[in-house]
């Protein structure tokens, strides 16, 4: 009987000693997800791989495309003009001392692209989308 009793004990203590370690364990990981969890909570963005950072950076959806499809050259001076803040196909005009249909035509080209977002008041802004560097440049 007394040996059964000893094993019993040790059985018993074994098993609260290995509870003890499964709670101290459980400790450890919930403080380090409390740091984790505390900087997500004040505005930390959450990132779970390479899209996430793009949708940070440059909008939810964001593409991962980096280069977008050929322009021509005068479609590349319209990109320019846009870039130095010229937001209505009149101001592109003056500056490039082109047509207004021709401008409006390149703006359009480039919209579906996804080079430029065009708004309803008639003004233009440059997307993130880089145009593909020609074999000229660099």
């Amino acid at each position: 009987f007394a040996r059964k009793t000893r094993l019993l004990r040790w059985r018993c203590s074994a098993a609260v000693e290995r509870r003890r370690d499964r709670i101290e364990q459980r400790e450890q990981t919930a403080a380090a997800r409390a740091g984790d969890n505390e900087l997500i909570a004040n505005g930390a963005a959450l990132i779970r791989g390479g899209q996430d950072v793009l949708d940070h950076m440059l909008g939810a959806g964001a593409s991962r495309q980096l280069f977008g499809p050929a322009i021509d050259p005068f479609e590349a001076r319209v990109l320019e003009a846009v870039e130095a803040n010229c937001r209505t196909v009149d101001e592109i005009a003056v500056r490039l001392r082109a047509g207004a249909r021709e401008v409006a035509t390149s703006l359009t080209r480039l919209e579906v692209r996804g080079y430029l977002r065009g708004s309803p008041t008639g003004t233009w802004t440059r997307t993130s989308l880089a145009a593909y560097p020609s074999a000229g440049d660099g």
